[in-house]
């Protein structure tokens, strides 16, 4: 048992209520809201930055950065003595704040709290660095310039702060207004808004809707394809994480990394092998895998082979099998959608593959019927209607607990906001090779409907079909953008010796990303694996302070594997008895069963 606590034990993240009530009055007043039919009745969902989509885009930054966090809601934020136990605050887009929070946050502040706040926010001015600031909605992208690097971290149109820094205030970067990323790749051309980032001692405030974007970005909510053209166009989000890490380590926030629990030990990342067995029966992959002991994720499909291919799996212990659920008839091409010829399929027809209780229906039965696991989904076919295809999958997670997450958010065609068919970027197509979601880490989606709105249950997860050896090579290459990803590597059998992508097949590409990846370090497992580890480091209790530290299993009734790294100094546990295995001069490993609570002290 512990008697005492840190005073400062965490990161806490804002979720505010009453800025999401702020968002939906703006977006009433902006006919900014998207109404369809989803699983349980209508829905009203918010579009552009009304969706209040930041605090998922900075929970997910926070997972991919090994960081543990507590959400912190309007409550919590009335008074200083809450906020004691957080040494750090990150404030996404809270556009309005109780009252009480202003006096609350700077008084904990002055106290030696750390305030991270980006976008649009009713802080008062000073408590940011700043003697004014006033709120523009630009036409354009915002671009930031933070040293030799330039960045579009704010979406078109998004609101971004004009900002005056006040006296002993330090400015770290500017912000730009490009109206045509493509043609204004390099910056030159694009006009200054004034500073974009500013420090004090405790407060970094980032004028631009950074994380506002990034959560747009992770679930289709915006069409961003010519923002690719900017440059990392396969790692995007990655490297707007990077970013993001650079500010706050050269802000001299190195507390964030002095102890943090690491979900993949002491390997480099992670790489989960997929293959959508499709109409194929070729075992090669397979029959490899098996001999070398390397898992891997079958994606079956209801077809003849179901039957084939489930056998074939089973004979491999270390491979899943997984459901490979439709988002359109089987037949169904993207030119017969985008055509809507009469005497083909409707747009009706594809939309209850997926939506309303769609999605759930045809998981259902593939398990009960067919026989194939649905713990993971992947996504057979290139159809994605936003937001109705979250709609399905939020209702999907509802009804059916053992479903761990889909691989949605790779390559489609996003037919957005489809009752409406008016809006430019309606319907986009994400060509290969490149990946709708760059970002190399499992996240949630978000519901963002006027009167529901929630992280949903389930992980979800990107990748690269049929890549090539140099972007194999680009992809498991972390030097410039964030460590320990993980990195979802799609092979068909059916072109492992067949002829769409070149006249050998693509065995080699297969073969050189098994061993590139065996040989820099990086596990491999099945996004089952993923998404379960995931769970188990959500679900640990972790809190530090200046010098000492806890982390508890109250939550999972199996015993968790817990990696701690600790890169400034060596670790010490109050418990004479705790079993520690020194893994590496920077790693400690332990294992937690239901109820563990271990505390420990920084050398």
């Amino acid at each position: 048992m512990r008697n005492r606590r840190a005073k400062h034990f965490g990161v806490g993240l804002i979720y505010s209520r009453l800025s999401l009530s702020a968002c939906v009055e703006a977006a009433k007043k902006s006919n900014a809201i998207y109404t369809f039919n989803g699983a349980t009745g209508i829905v009203r969902w918010l579009k552009g930055e009304y969706a209040y989509l930041a605090p998922n885009g900075a929970a997910s930054l926070l997972r991919r950065l090994a960081i543990k966090f507590n959400w912190v809601t309007d409550e919590d934020l009335k008074e200083s003595k809450s906020l004691e136990r957080y040494h750090t605050l990150i404030l996404p887009h809270a556009v309005s704040l109780p009252t009480q929070a202003f006096r609350a946050i700077e008084s904990w502040v002055h106290q030696g709290g750390y305030l991270l706040a980006t976008g649009q926010t009713d802080l008062p001015p000073e408590l940011l660095g700043l003697s004014e600031v006033n709120w523009y909605r630009p036409n354009g992208y915002t671009m930031i310039r933070y040293g030799e690097s330039d960045l579009i971290a704010g979406y078109r149109g998004y609101t971004v702060g004009i900002c005056k820094p006040a006296s002993g205030s330090q400015v770290l970067a500017s912000v730009y207004e490009v109206m045509n990323p493509q043609e204004e790749v390099n910056g030159q051309m694009s006009p200054l808004l004034g500073p974009g980032i500013i420090r004090t001692k405790q407060v970094v405030f980032i004028s631009l809707p950074l994380f506002e974007t990034f959560g747009a970005m992770l679930q289709g909510h915006v069409n961003f394809e010519d923002m690719r053209n900017w440059g990392h166009r396969y790692k995007y989000l990655d490297w707007l994480g990077r970013f993001v890490k650079e500010i706050l380590e050269d802000s001299d926030w190195k507390h964030l990394w002095h102890v943090r629990v690491k979900p993949w030990g002491k390997s480099r990342g992670v790489v989960v092998l997929r293959h959508d067995v499709d109409e194929s029966s070729d075992l090669t992959y397979l029959d490899y895998e098996r001999k070398n002991q390397i898992p891997a994720t079958y994606a079956i499909l209801n077809d003849q082979r179901r039957q084939h291919w489930l056998k074939a799996v089973a004979s491999h212990p270390a491979a899943e099998a997984a459901y490979h659920f439709d988002t359109a008839p089987q037949k169904t091409t993207i030119i017969e959608l985008l055509l809507r010829k009469p005497r083909e399929v409707t747009l009706e027809d594809i939309l209850k593959i997926t939506g309303g209780r769609g999605l759930w229906r045809q998981s259902k039965k593939a398990r009960d019927a067919l026989g194939i696991p649905i713990l993971t989904g992947q996504r057979h076919k290139a159809f994605f209607f936003y937001p109705e295809t979250i709609d399905g999958m939020d209702y999907l997670y509802k009804q059916e607990a053992e479903v761990l997450g889909l691989g949605t958010m790779f390559r489609f065609t996003n037919i957005m906001f489809t009752e409406e068919k008016k809006e430019k970027d309606s319907t986009y197509v994400v060509q290969h090779p490149d990946t709708s979601v760059p970002f190399w880490f499992p996240f949630k989606l978000w519901y963002a409907s006027t009167n529901d709105h929630h992280a949903l249950r389930g992980w979800d997860i990107t990748h690269l079909l049929e890549p090539e050896p140099w972007l194999t090579e680009h992809l498991l290459n972390q030097e410039e953008y964030l460590e320990e990803g993980v990195y979802t590597l799609g092979f068909h059998p059916a072109h492992c010796h067949g002829k769409a992508f070149r006249q050998e097949g693509n065995w080699d590409w297969f073969e050189y990303a098994v061993e590139l990846g065996r040989s820099r370090g990086y596990l491999f497992t099945t996004c089952k694996e993923v998404f379960e580890r995931l769970n188990q480091w959500e679900s640990l209790d972790f809190e530090l302070g200046e010098s000492e530290g806890w982390v508890e299993n109250h939550h999972s009734p199996s015993p968790i594997t817990v990696y701690l790294e600790h890169s400034h100094g060596k670790l010490f546990f109050k418990e004479k008895e705790t079993y520690a295995e020194l893994v590496n001069p920077n790693l400690t490993k332990l294992v937690l069963g239901n109820g563990d609570s271990i505390q420990f002290s920084v050398g």
